[in-house]
């Protein structure tokens, strides 16, 4: 039985060895191989596109996010200040027509400075709103247009 089995093996492989591929079949895997290492490079490079589209936006919301974020911080601190200075103030009034004097310049004075400080941090909002969607719209466009550049190959 193993002379009859190492007879059919030899035959097996001298037959294997003279089979040959068609010619465009050979081509057509050759052309497949092709465009498929095209749609992975292709989709590498949209890859990295994309990483660096949000990497953009990132930075650009981050940025925002701390002009805001110190605007806040500094309208906190002066309206503090502010409310100290109104303490101190108060204790050196020498009756009540004193205190109400002081008291409604301070109501004054913050209302005045709160509608700045609100209208400040509106347009910072709006600043950073239109930043961020500005990268955001032209890194879309720029990720899709490779895309399509892509799709087309």
């Amino acid at each position: 039985m193993n002379a009859d089995m190492k007879k059919q093996t030899e035959e097996f492989w001298k037959n294997a060895q003279q089979v040959t591929m068609p010619g465009n079949m050979k081509e057509l895997f050759e052309e497949n191989l092709v465009k498929s290492q095209e749609a992975y490079e292709n989709a590498k490079d949209f890859a990295k596109n994309a990483e660096k589209a949000f990497e953009k936006v990132a930075k650009s919301t981050e940025k925002g996010a701390k002009e805001l974020s110190d605007q806040v911080i500094k309208n906190v601190t002066e309206n503090t200040d502010a409310a100290f200075k109104v303490f101190y103030d108060l204790i050196q009034c020498k009756d009540i027509e004193d205190a109400t004097k002081v008291q409604t310049a301070y109501f004054q004075e913050q209302m005045v400075n709160v509608q700045a400080q609100f209208q400040q941090l509106n347009e910072i909002a709006g600043t950073v709103a239109k930043d961020t969607a500005k990268a955001t719209k032209t890194a879309t466009d720029k990720t899709l247009s490779k895309l399509n550049g892509a799709a087309q190959v």
